[in-house]
């Protein structure tokens, strides 16, 4: 009788480890698709301004972007993941309603200091109205960020995909509206304050239960501080990595010249939202499965690189024509630098998911010595390339940067995290294929169209369909 209990128990058990891990994986394809829609309404978004706003009011809007998106990972990653791991661990409605509150709180005085910080910083390359609509969007970012949080937490990827489509499609409506009527590069940026409104109502109707009365000593949580302060430091340095180049071409380069190289990137982002969503769905598994951590890292570094290797290439060696029928003349020296930004595109995504790992496994100070370093590498390079060849050298300063910071973040992570993160054989096949073909084609753009557009179509949905990885439990990984 005993053995037919335990063997009831361990079915049970084995039942609900997979459907967690099926949940998962279908957060994962939730993300990922909402990612890439919002990615390409960006990029609708981003080309149309490169035609409404001329080159210098161009350059100011991105480098504001560029902050808004500093200010968006940190607010992403720190407090809505500790949020979401707390709530998904929660016994009872106390438990939740601190939590809550504790994410809330937080992000509301984070916000505050954030909107001061970028109004700062607005100032060095903006006038002030510009600058306090800045400040405004990164404090409506950061309370918005509780409801990604929440979501999470309760596991409901598919609203949150659907919530980050309105956020950017709002932004996008009423950012172009404000641009119509003449208000420039803050109306293109006022628009972010919109969307962050959008997420804000839906994350108050979603946990307006938790919300109903705040909740004493909301802060007096030190374990939940300690995890803070860990991932928010990892945050910060991978947002410094990610935005440093946008914000210093601002003041290295002329206008025309800082509108293009920040054009290329605004493309060039893309693997960095692909990491994101991948990182977002995996890391409550790390956190959980010490034991099955390779094969989580292996399927997430697969995924990951099956949809990014083709998108990586492909801008690498986008036809010259198709760039002159999309962007305006002033900017005819992208076929230069995309090839270039493309690569340190893909080296920031793998970055993210690889301060994922660390972070599950709360290794923060080993990530943090490594992003540091990797910094520090970042910036010299940027500098020195922007002085010997301007546009063109401070695009293989981003090359030389960003490669150093995942460099060492591997030097630094253990071995068996390595292996995990070694490229698959099929990734390497794909790689391998596609570069001589995508190049070849270049000529003929009515050829290279179709052909790239199906095989990244046919790579993203071989990623997505990987069965789950094994969810176990046992001793905690070294």
């Amino acid at each position: 009788m005993t053995g037919r209990l335990d063997s009831r128990t361990d079915a049970g058990a084995r039942a609900e480890e997979e459907s967690t891990a099926t949940g998962l994986v279908r957060g994962v394809r939730w993300l990922t698709v909402s990612t890439l829609v919002l990615s390409l309404l960006n990029y609708v978004y981003s080309l149309g301004l490169t035609h409404l706003l001329d080159v210098g009011a161009f350059a100011v809007f991105a480098a504001g972007q560029a902050l808004l998106l500093t200010a968006g990972t940190v607010s992403n990653a720190a407090v809505p993941w500790v949020l979401a791991q707390t709530l998904s661990t929660a016994t009872g409605a106390e438990d939740r309603r601190r939590a809550v509150w504790f994410g809330l709180t937080l992000n509301t005085g984070l916000g505050v200091l954030g909107g001061a910080l970028l109004y700062g910083l607005g100032l060095g390359f903006a006038g002030p109205r510009t600058s306090l609509v800045l400040a405004v969007a990164t404090f409506l970012v950061f309370v918005a960020s509780s409801t990604v949080g929440v979501l999470q937490g309760a596991r409901r990827f598919g609203l949150l995909g659907v919530l980050k489509v309105g956020d950017s499609a709002l932004k996008i409506a009423v950012g172009l509206a404000l641009v119509a009527v003449g208000t420039g590069a803050a109306g293109a940026l006022g628009g972010f304050a919109a969307g962050s409104l959008l997420l804000i109502a839906a994350g108050g109707w979603v946990a307006r239960r938790d919300l109903r009365r705040p909740v004493r000593g909301t802060l007096r949580a030190p374990h939940l501080w300690r995890t803070t302060a860990g991932v928010g430091a990892v945050q910060a340095l991978l947002s410094l990595l990610v935005t440093l180049d946008v914000v210093l071409v601002a003041y290295l380069l002329p206008d025309e010249a800082a509108a293009t190289y920040q054009a290329s990137m605004i493309l060039s982002r893309v693997p960095l939202f692909l990491a994101g969503a991948v990182a977002a769905t995996v890391f409550p598994l790390l956190s959980r499965d010490p034991d099955g951590l390779e094969d989580v890292v292996r399927r997430a570094v697969r995924s990951f690189l099956l949809m990014v290797v083709p998108y990586a290439v492909a801008l690498a060696c986008v036809p010259a024509p198709l760039l002159a029928l999309v962007f305006p003349p002033e900017y005819s020296r992208m076929s230069v630098v995309l090839p270039l930004t493309a690569v340190a595109g893909a080296a920031i995504g793998a970055v993210n998911l690889v301060t994922t790992v660390f972070q599950a496994r709360r290794r923060y100070v080993r990530s943090v010595v490594a992003q540091v370093a990797g910094l520090a590498v970042h910036a010299g390079a940027l500098t020195v390339g922007a002085a010997l060849d301007g546009l063109v050298g401070m695009a293989v300063g981003a090359v030389v940067g960003t490669t150093a910071s995942l460099v060492a973040l591997l030097v630094a992570a253990p071995a068996r995290w390595r292996r995990a993160l070694v490229p698959t054989p099929d990734v390497l096949a794909l790689g391998a294929a596609v570069v001589p073909v995508f190049v070849l084609l270049q000529p003929w753009p009515w050829a290279w169209v179709p052909v790239v557009g199906t095989t990244g179509l046919a790579a993203a949905v071989v990623a997505l369909r990987g069965r789950p990885p094994r969810v176990r439990t046992g001793r905690a990984a070294t």
